[in-house]
């Protein structure tokens, strides 16, 4: 008789134990999920701030190679490059060329590919290449 009493009783808080920890797991699931694409958001925001990452290049160090994110930089590259003041683009690939071409090239070059510059203006000419990731 004690037991047909409790029963309802024992099942009211079995669901409701059990909707509490469903509950709890998608609220941390939810909250997982909103931190992971905040950080995502942030890691965009940081790359467009200073969309390259320069490593000075092996055999002259005014060389430099540019990892560039074809999403964070859109088609800014010729500010990525860092053209000093003087300074213009005189070659694409070893083939002569003007900073005005640059976009171009870089809107054909694929992601996964490089885009080799050189570099000319007031001191001796140097070499940027562009690595392109998506």
């Amino acid at each position: 008789m004690l037991a047909t009493m409790l029963r309802p009783a024992l099942e009211r808080l079995h669901r409701s134990v059990t909707s509490s920890i469903a509950r709890g797991v998608t609220i941390g699931l939810l909250g997982a999920i909103a931190m992971l694409l905040a950080a995502l958001v942030s890691h965009d925001h940081r790359q467009l701030e200073s969309a390259v990452t320069r490593a000075a290049a092996h055999d002259r160090p005014h060389d430099v190679v540019i990892d560039v994110s074809r999403h964070a930089a859109g088609d800014r590259v010729v500010e990525l490059i860092g053209l000093a003041r003087g300074e213009r683009v005189i070659a694409i690939d070893d083939r002569p060329a003007t900073s005005d071409e640059v976009v171009d090239a870089w809107r054909l070059t694929a992601p996964g590919q490089f885009l080799d510059l050189t570099v000319a203006g007031v001191s001796t000419p140097r070499r940027v290449l562009l690595l392109v990731h998506p």
